[in-house]
């Protein structure tokens, strides 16, 4: 058998050389071949994957080209490629546009359909195993000091918000806690980004947004600083600004902020005109309210 050893190299030299879009045909119609109960819809699929390619042409945010990298990937997926081995042609474009984000996606497909779809997850046995060594690679260059740091953070964040018997003053206390690792972390390693981390990215925001006005504003230069490189996702902007207008008593722009009514309930903070807060949230691919 081939040695995947020139295959993993391979991939990781096209990390920082490949950013082109590799033409694949729509895979043919594989209906005939299809076992009874496993799901197979041609015609959706195909137009669907027709989307990602035009989509592909028009992106322009970062968080936009990985979607529509994402929506090629899933499409030919599920279609079945005419030959197995060309699905590694549509990975390789996926990780070469974010590989952390790609393979955090990938394991989940291959995950759930080690499970629930045997006949696809065998029919790419092959590439499977090539898919997952490469991500495997990529999760292994992760911090995991700073990984397992940031999990403890995240569970001291919801220790007495979820709780059955909630402690508001006990919270405070672990909330500045956090924000003083927080802090640390930062000194130490910089800004956790996608390149140092594959989890936790947005609990350590939500610890960061739960400061007070002084602390988020100080971190905000880097935030932005971090985003506009790239390193950690676009639509974070959306909650940083939000949370910013919340500080400084200004509806906000994108209904990411809560706040806590008069009955204890979480509730929505004041908003500019709704229809423009939609507006503002389709440019990050989220929902209208």
């Amino acid at each position: 058998m081939r040695s995947l050893t020139p295959i993993l190299l391979l991939i990781f030299l096209s990390f920082s050389t490949s950013n082109a879009q590799t033409y694949l045909a729509i895979p043919t119609d594989k209906s005939n071949i299809i076992p009874k109960g496993v799901e197979y819809n041609y015609a959706n699929w195909s137009r669907s994957l027709d989307r990602a390619n035009e989509m592909m042409k028009t992106a322009k945010s970062r968080d936009e080209k990985f979607q529509a990298h994402h929506s090629r990937f899933v499409n030919y997926y599920h279609l079945l490629t005419d030959q197995p081995e060309d699905i590694l042609l549509i990975f390789w474009d996926h990780i070469a546009n974010s590989r952390d984000r790609t393979c955090d996606h990938y394991k989940f497909i291959y995950d759930y359909d080690k499970v629930n779809d045997k006949f696809r997850f065998n029919y790419y046995k092959r590439e499977h195993s090539i898919m997952s060594k490469v991500c495997g690679a990529v999760q292994q260059s992760y911090n995991k000091t700073l990984q397992k740091k940031l999990r403890q953070m995240a569970a001291d964040d919801l220790k007495y918000r979820t709780s059955a018997i909630k402690n508001i003053d006990e919270q405070e206390k672990l909330d500045l806690i956090n924000q003083d690792k927080a802090m640390q972390i930062i000194e130490k390693y910089g800004f956790p980004n996608l390149k140092i981390i594959y989890e936790g990215l947005n609990e350590f925001m939500t610890i960061i947004l739960r400061g007070n006005k002084e602390y988020v504003e100080k971190l905000a230069p880097l935030i932005k600083y971090e985003i506009k490189q790239g390193r950690i996702p676009e639509f974070l902007i959306m909650r940083l600004e939000d949370r910013l207008s919340q500080l400084n008593n200004k509806p906000q722009k994108y209904g990411t902020a809560f706040t806590i009514n008069a009955n204890g309930e979480s509730e929505l903070y004041n908003t500019i005109e709704i229809k423009q807060v939609n507006i503002n949230r389709a440019k990050y691919g989220f929902d209208p309210l």
